[in-house]
């Protein structure tokens, strides 16, 4: 475990005469990070192709055209706003008190303000109403649904006042609303426009494809967009906790490869929970590294650890009593897809674990199995890539453990997985690898049955 040596990307820039496919997820500036985790390669080599250059250009600007359509919105939208909304201001009885002039009086004047304002609200307030309406009906409410609802609230109220109905009229800060609300956004579009312009030009210069060298030397051709730069998930160096006056964890390093399952164990006291607290960020280490992802997260706290897409289970299980299950795991899922996505999700997640049976029940009538299992479907909702777990078969029922050994291996289809676990038949069900702790260090790894004999 520990003598492994990291891989490294070995970049030498070469020329090949052979013209190579362009395609466009060959230059996905997104695409890395741990929704695309795959099998590492070994030392690389990039090669450009001589007609690379040939399309450069024409791709940069798909990618940020309905940015810049929707600068063009916004921007027409308020300068047709901002000069009728100029006469409204103007005319304001309120701004003709504070500055001390007086507007020229004509006849018909006092229609002015309601019907620019009216235009205004309408022409310039359309984007924000119909965002707002959408909002509303994906449940996911936002900017656009507030700013939706003071420009309506304020046209209101100036509208009854214009009737003679209220006493107070805001046409003059309706129209100043909904002007600044469209510059706003028309210099936001047009900053997002020119970054996506930028990061599309930056992604040009991307080669088309590499030379994956192998360790025995012998050179494999890939596509750039298939490379992966590293398979270990999650490791430590010379990890270490000492707290009052005792080393709980002393000097541990420690790899965790993708898509692999490693169960933690040793007796009680032996350093394993202190060490899984250091890896979500409960505990803070006093020496040593945790790197998730390549990512140093050594001393985050739990949820900006969570945000990078891992699942985090304590002993307790963390779950709303007054919820039925479904709803906790919908309420897990919509946190990161909204409700659309939610509703699907949730059922996949129930479906996938089992969990059809006590769906409907409230999660705090179920049995302390049953919650445990519900929790594991909370953490897998949020679709986390790699998944640390503390105990989860901890006071379950032989039933309820030959239930939780199919959950584990269905959540390790598609993610990682640390267990801290003392239930040595649950940890012979589901674990290849068991790192065995003693007195705050690693004292060996190996298979499960080599470390059980």
């Amino acid at each position: 475990m520990d003598g492994e040596a990291p891989h490294a990307a070995v970049m030498r820039t070469t020329t090949t005469p052979d013209p190579v496919h362009h395609g466009p997820a060959h230059h996905d500036p997104a695409h890395h990070g741990p929704a695309h985790h795959g099998a590492a390669p070994a030392d690389l080599t990039v090669t450009h192709t001589p007609d690379h250059d040939a399309h450069a250009g024409h791709a940069g600007h798909a990618g940020h055209a309905g940015h810049g359509d929707h600068a063009a919105l916004f921007r027409d939208r308020f300068w047709f706003s901002l000069l009728l909304a100029i006469p409204v201001v103007a005319m304001s009885h309120n701004l003709q008190m504070w500055f001390g002039y007086s507007f020229p009086h004509f006849t018909g004047d006092a229609l002015i303000s309601p019907v620019l304002g009216t235009l205004v609200f309408l022409y310039g307030g359309w984007p924000f109403l119909t965002g707002g309406i959408a909002e509303a009906r994906e449940r996911t409410p936002g900017m656009m649904l507030l700013i939706s609802m003071a420009i309506t609230v304020a046209f209101g109220s100036s509208m009854a006042a214009s009737l003679g109905w209220f006493s107070v009229e805001v046409w003059w800060e309706l129209s100043l609303l909904i002007v600044i609300m469209l510059l706003g956004h028309w210099l936001e579009m047009r900053a997002i426009g020119q970054a996506r312009g930028a990061l599309a030009a930056l992604a040009e210069l991307l080669p088309d494809d590499a030379e994956r060298v192998s360790a025995d030397g012998s050179t494999i051709r890939v596509a750039v967009a298939d490379l992966r730069m590293a398979d270990v998930v999650l490791e430590t160096r010379t990890l270490t906790m000492r707290k009052c006056g005792v080393t709980a964890v002393d000097n541990v390093n420690f790899k965790l490869r993708r898509g692999k399952l490693s169960c933690l164990i040793g007796p009680n006291g032996a350093g394993k929970t202190t060490f899984f607290r250091c890896l979500t960020g409960i505990l803070k280490p006093t020496h040593g590294e945790v790197f998730i992802d390549d990512v140093e997260t050594t001393g985050w706290d739990p949820q900006f650890v969570a945000r990078m897409g891992i699942g985090i289970k304590i002993l307790l299980p963390s779950v709303m009593d007054g919820l039925s299950v479904r709803e906790n795991v919908w309420l897990s899922a919509y946190r990161l897809s909204g409700a659309r996505e939610a509703d699907r999700i949730a059922t996949e997640v129930i479906e996938r674990l089992g969990l059809g049976d006590i769906a409907r029940s409230t999660v705090g009538r179920l049995s302390h199995g049953e919650r445990q299992r519900v929790e594991l479907g909370i953490v897998v909702a949020a679709r986390p890539w790699l998944v640390l777990l503390d105990e989860p078969a901890a006071g379950m029922t032989g039933e309820e453990v030959e239930r939780m050994v199919d959950i584990i291996h269905e959540i390790n289809r598609d993610a990682a997985l640390i267990i801290v676990e003392h239930d040595m038949q649950f940890i012979r069900s589901i674990a290849a690898q068991i790192t065995v702790f003693s007195q705050g260090a690693v004292l060996m790894e190996d298979t499960v049955e080599a470390v059980m004999s």
